[in-house]
């Protein structure tokens, strides 16, 4: 890269400062006379394409037309993907700018230039790429608190819930989550409380990762989970294990086809699940910027489950600027219904997910989204 000049200098400050004025985290930025790069954390809006696009439509404006832009997402402090392409092509793909050429091709009736007419963004799509050290905006700085309202039912009985947990990221790649919930109707209560220090970050290129050391109520445990990316993500390979007190060993193994222009996810596989029981299951996911649902069918020593998960985030959206405590309402809820065979393949809870760690931002699910990234208004 090349060295910095006062310009390119001055620009580092003013894309920085903007980023976090967005509300995005652990930010970093540097430059030359040719090419703008930027790392940024989204704990800011339910969907990372949304955000990936914001960050996009922020720096553009500031670097020369001509300049190579290149956009690094990261999670827990860990990169996940490099996007690059150039100020001019994000002007385009916003509606901001539009060449000589296309703007001979409008027809009457069109928008004119630079008024609302958009092209597909143009960019390639690169392995992650390792940020400096120091951040902006650090999220070791901060912790946040989620509450919402939940509810539990089973065979027997329910309760109305109240549930508050905390994220707090401690330093590149670790973190550490907490969850508390009370029953307050038809009776009150207090359930165990459930703790986890997680690791993520990658074992080796396309090879994600995830552990963690926990407790749910009284039971210790530990676990982890590795996935390979076959063609930037279009399928996978997973591998979870995990180890309890008083439970059987888990051990999960997965592949998946990922059909991400339809949000779409096939998978299947084989478990030996916390109860002993052990056997083939087979879901389909489908996934929205903000919620997902999965159907899946599990055929263990208990009987043969059906099985419907539904999750969302019913959160504001932008969420709350980042705090040294964060308060965010609602957050991300996740409810399961099992038709059948209720005991069967049950799995260790709080356990990793590298799932959570990429948030859908594989090569593949993004290349698959550039035509119809959520610019902002």
């Amino acid at each position: 890269m090349d060295l910095l000049t006062p310009l390119a200098a001055a620009t580092v400050s003013v894309v920085a400062r903007r980023l976090v004025d967005l509300g995005y985290e652990n930010i970093r930025a540097v430059t030359s006379a040719q090419q703008v790069r930027v790392w940024y954390e989204n704990r800011r809006r339910p969907d990372p394409m949304a955000a990936l696009a914001e960050v996009l439509a922020a720096v553009a404006p500031l670097a020369p037309p001509d300049a190579t832009v290149s956009v690094i997402p990261l999670s827990d402090d860990q990169p996940l993907l490099d996007v690059e392409t150039t100020a001019a092509a994000i002007l385009r793909a916003e509606g901001q700018l539009v060449t000589p050429a296309a703007s001979a091709t409008l027809e009457p009736g069109e928008p004119a230039p630079g008024t609302g007419h958009r092209e597909p963004l143009v960019a390639t799509i690169g392995p992650p790429i390792m940020p400096p050290r120091r951040a902006l905006a650090s999220t070791a700085e901060t912790t946040d608190i989620t509450i919402q309202p939940a509810y539990r039912f089973n065979q027997t009985s329910y309760a109305l819930l109240a549930r508050a947990y905390a994220n707090a990221p401690i330093s590149s790649g670790l973190r550490v989550f907490a969850q508390v919930q009370a029953p307050v109707y038809p009776k009150l209560g207090v359930d165990p409380a459930i703790g986890a220090i997680y690791s993520s970050g990658w074992l080796a290129p396309d090879v994600p990762a995830q552990f963690d050391v926990g407790f749910n109520g009284s039971s210790a445990q530990v676990g982890g989970e590795a996935a390979y990316e076959i063609a930037g993500g279009l399928g996978m390979l997973e591998l979870r294990g995990g180890l309890a007190q008083n439970r059987f060993p888990e051990l999960i193994a997965t592949a998946a086809a990922n059909l991400p222009w339809w949000d779409l996810s096939l998978a299947g596989g084989w478990g030996t699940y916390e109860l002993g029981d052990f056997g083939p299951f087979a879901t389909l996911t489908r996934t929205f910027p903000r919620s997902a649902f999965q159907v899946g069918a599990f055929d263990s020593g208990y009987g043969l489950q059906f099985r419907a998960t539904f999750s969302i985030d019913y959160g504001p959206d932008p969420r709350p600027a980042p705090s040294t405590f964060r308060v965010i309402p609602f957050g991300r809820f996740q409810t399961q219904y099992a038709a059948t065979a209720y005991q069967a393949a049950q799995r260790i809870t709080p356990g990793p997910s590298v799932a959570d760690f990429l948030d859908r931002m594989t090569p593949a699910y993004v290349r698959a989204h550039l035509d119809r990234l959520p610019w902002p208004r």
